[in-house]
């Protein structure tokens, strides 16, 4: 227990000491919720049998066009709850991502298909590897965009030729990405932690509006962790951090829950979760979520921080989550020591 909370205090600090905010994929301020989207490792990682989970985030919705993202996702694990000596399992997972932004309704899309092995080092630690492979793509409208070549020097002209030529407005391309986790869970508690890398676009993609094949998608590495500390009998102090980072451009999210168990009984149990996040040199974020008997509901709302608040009026934006789990009854006899999860 002492190991765990060591552990987990001092990657909270890590992510603390990143300092640089960058670049913009899909993103969410609740991402704990949506693990498979940074690392392929935490497929099937989760208290139960089978996932499902679904976010909608709408950014900026207080600007003339907002950017709205939702990702979509199934996995489940093979543990065999009837064996205590099981010494690891397999895990897969479907990921679906779309995100539209902007006049020229810049579109993002991606279909996933992962699969992971957890093997068992200890009674309470375990190392997990997963991978993906899908396809995905971008595509943009012109219609309501305008350039600077249809100002003829007095008035702007919307009939006159923008001279802007894009080999293709919209292209697609296969890809693969691979992850690494530690998860610890401690005895006879509630506390565990979970601590992994993954790498996105390994297979470097073509990605350019034009014939250049030397525009490569660059190579995303996140860093994640995800930890729960048992405080008491009815409350856990939950913790997460994100870390991106593409080329140049990086990204930290981190944000923290106090999980308040109202109701234990099974098929009952019942918990309120009230937190905060921020995302460094962005925004930061109320959030508040419940859980009951399998279902999670979540809220967050982003109030800007970044120069962007001239415009947003310090508005981020909502995003909303919605997860189910399905668990399927456990032996009466199974054993507490050599419990996953």
């Amino acid at each position: 227990m002492k190991r765990l909370t060591y552990l987990l205090v001092l990657g909270i600090c890590m992510g603390f000491c990143i300092q640089k905010s960058g670049a913009q994929n899909i993103h969410f301020s609740q991402f704990q919720f949506s693990p498979m989207n940074h690392n392929p490792a935490f497929i099937g990682i989760f208290d139960g049998d089978q996932r499902f989970a679904a976010l909608y985030r709408n950014q900026w919705h207080t600007v003339p066009v907002d950017y709205k993202t939702f990702t979509a996702s199934y996995d489940r694990n093979f543990i065999n709850h009837a064996n205590p000596n099981q010494n690891g399992f397999f895990s897969l997972g479907f990921l679906f991502n779309y995100d539209q932004a902007g006049d020229s309704e810049l579109t993002l899309f991606n279909f996933t298909l992962g699969g992971s092995y957890t093997q068992k080092l200890s009674n309470n630690v375990y190392l997990g590897a997963g991978a993906q492979v899908g396809y995905g793509g971008r595509n943009f409208q012109l219609e309501n965009l305008t350039w600077d070549n249809q100002w003829d020097g007095s008035a702007f002209d919307p009939n006159r030729d923008p001279n802007e030529n894009f080999d293709t407005d919209g292209f697609g391309h296969a890809d693969i990405s691979a992850g690494l986790n530690l998860h610890i869970q401690a005895n006879r508690t509630r506390s565990k932690l979970d601590i992994g890398v993954g790498a996105f676009h390994l297979n470097r993609p073509q990605h350019s509006f034009y014939n250049d094949p030397d525009s490569k998608l660059p190579i995303r590495l996140a860093y994640n962790l995800q930890g729960v500390l048992q405080l008491s009998e009815g409350l856990d102090l939950m913790v997460n951090a994100l870390h991106h980072r593409q080329n140049a451009y990086e990204k930290t999210v981190l944000n923290g829950y106090l999980n308040i168990h109202l109701s234990t009984r099974k098929a009952r149990e019942l918990q309120l979760m009230l937190g905060a996040g921020i995302r460094l040199e962005d925004s930061f974020y109320p959030q508040v979520a419940i859980r009951y008997d399998g279902w999670q509901a979540g809220f967050s709302y982003d109030v800007n921080t970044s120069p962007f608040q001239a415009a947003t009026g310090r508005n981020g934006g909502p995003e909303l989550s919605l997860i189910y789990v399905i668990k399927a009854p456990r032996p009466l006899m199974e054993t507490k020591n050599c419990r996953i999860f």
